[in-house]
């Protein structure tokens, strides 16, 4: 089979779903969703229908999603429109990752707002157990989940990055596993101070949120999981890795080390930071990737 009839049956089978199945419930609400659902896509034909299957099929349908397309080229704007009606959908012009997620958060309506990447999948009753968990902590800025991992080489799925349930802060992101990430939080929409950077391709997710942390976020953690990270496409958006991404990302973590220090900030704002920067250095694949392009 070609990749063209791959996609065109995927499509096919979509506009199918849409003829068949009511998605009253799941179309856009301007003004009135609780929980706006972002993902970004670029070039992610492959993983797509399992990304939004798991979207469709969701215990309590979302209001609002919003698909932001960075220019992609295999087919992906295609599958994607055959949800047309369940979906909001922008484009931008291959400007990265940062750019999707602030297109996507400029546009949303929603009370909270959540991201998904694309080549990753929400369990059933994801957006069930952020409304329950919003309406146990109304006070929370923002709320975190673990997650399951699945590692495709060996087809295996993992419980990763559990925490247990209780508040965190800055001080506690030494401790705090999967801080840094967006896709596995919900986020109250007034909370947010600052865009994602426009010129990080990479990491750009955890500088977001130290710079919120930093600003006096607090992190309500959730002891139950709403996402599976498929850890298989090595391209994707937000795996991938280069040299120059990684020096762009230590930077960012150095300039705002020296912000804060010249601000007198708390130790523990200082300390976090600095941890922040030893335990990217110190991360195997950080080396691996810094040696292999000629250091």
């Amino acid at each position: 089979m070609t990749r063209e009839t791959e996609i065109l049956e995927i499509v096919q089978e979509a506009r199918e779903y849409e003829r068949t199945k009511s998605i009253t419930t799941a179309k856009m609400k301007r003004g009135k969703s609780m929980v706006s659902l972002i993902v970004p896509v670029y070039n992610e034909a492959p993983f797509l229908k399992r990304c939004f299957d798991s979207i469709k099929n969701q215990t309590v349908p979302f209001d609002e999603v919003i698909v932001v397309d960075d220019c992609s080229t295999d087919g992906s704007r295609e599958i994607v429109q055959a949800y047309k009606e369940a979906i909001r959908m922008l484009h931008t012009v291959n400007l990265g990752v940062s750019v999707s997620r602030n297109d996507g958060l400029s546009d949303a309506t929603g009370e909270y707002v959540t991201f998904l990447d694309a080549d990753d999948e929400l369990m059933p009753d994801a957006h069930e157990k952020m409304l329950k968990a919003i309406k146990e902590h109304p006070v929370a800025p923002v709320i975190q989940f673990n997650h399951l991992r699945h590692y495709a080489k060996i087809n295996k799925t993992v419980k990763k990055y559990s925490n247990l349930e209780g508040w965190y802060g800055i001080s506690d992101i030494g401790s705090m596993q999967g801080w840094w990430g967006v896709w596995n939080k919900v986020i109250w929409r007034k909370a947010i101070k600052y865009p994602f950077r426009p010129d990080m391709r990479y990491g750009e997710d955890g500088i977001w949120i130290l710079e919120h942390l930093l600003y006096g976020w607090s992190i309500w953690q959730e002891d139950t999981e709403t996402v599976i990270h498929h850890f298989e496409n090595e391209n994707s958006l937000t795996k991938s890795k280069t040299k120059e991404q990684l020096q762009a990302l230590e930077k960012v973590q150095r300039e705002l080390l020296e912000a804060h220090c010249s601000l007198g900030e708390p130790w523990e704002n200082i300390r976090a930071i600095v941890g922040v920067i030893e335990k990217c250095k110190n991360d195997p694949n950080y080396q691996k990737i810094m040696k292999g392009n000629g250091e």
